[in-house]
């Protein structure tokens, strides 16, 4: 018997996580929950330029999508926060950054917004903000203070403030980031595009009021009846 070939060393960070969690890694390649996402990052995040390092992250595999396997709420805060400790102490394969998206697709808990905060309050609690941030998606999200049509002084048939739909996804996501990296990847996006204003492509923000609403809902049912159709056809 001849010797064993060396495993291969991982080239990005998702590669990693496929190495130290690849039961995660592959739910986050194939189930229809992650596929869902993965087109809502192309089509509503990349599409509109919302954030200017994502399609870089997506295609280098700087970004890892997982999905998590418990279904407790108590579970996937404790399972969430060893992913937001890993990426603290990580040292991604080269220069090309390293971040997490996480799903829960079996904790259903989270679809309602309030216990998505609690989970999203724990996590912020036990990081070192100085080293990882979350960044919180959910399909519901509605930032504090901000009113919904029919509320306080928001009439009934205006639409509703655009700013919530940043944050928003066809499922519950936690995002966990490195500042630096972040930082790093702002810069680089900002000097190859001299003169070019970070959301939406550019258009200013009456323009970004007006559009993302319409716009971001339309993909939203699109991807998401495409994950059902998907999770349909593989029942």
């Amino acid at each position: 018997m001849g010797p064993v070939a060396p495993a291969r060393e991982p080239t990005s960070w998702s590669e990693v996580l496929q190495q130290m969690a690849p039961e995660e890694s592959e739910r986050g390649r194939s189930l229809p929950v992650a596929i869902a996402v993965r087109s809502w990052l192309q089509r509503f995040i990349i599409a509109e330029g919302l954030c200017p390092w994502a399609e870089a992250a997506l295609t280098s595999g700087a970004l890892a999508v997982v999905c998590l396997l418990e279904s407790d709420e108590k579970a996937v805060a404790q399972r969430l926060l060893q992913h937001g400790q890993l990426l603290q102490r990580a040292k991604p394969p080269g220069s090309l950054g390293a971040t997490t998206l996480a799903l829960a697709p079996r904790c259903h808990g989270l679809q309602r917004l309030k216990r998505f905060h609690k989970v999203c309050d724990y996590l912020d609690l036990n990081l070192d903000e100085t080293k990882v941030q979350l960044a919180p998606f959910h399909p519901l999200w509605r930032f504090e203070g901000r009113q919904l049509p029919g509320e306080g002084d928001v009439p009934e048939g205006r639409g509703e403030d655009a700013a919530n739909y940043v944050n928003r996804s066809p499922v519950p996501a936690f995002h966990f980031l490195r500042p630096s990296a972040v930082e790093d990847s702002e810069r680089r996006f900002v000097s190859s595009r001299p003169g070019r204003r970070w959301g939406l492509n550019g258009e200013s923000y009456c323009d970004f009021e007006q559009l993302v609403p319409l716009g971001h809902t339309a993909v939203l049912f699109d991807v998401w009846m495409q994950h059902r159709l998907l999770a349909d056809s593989r029942s």
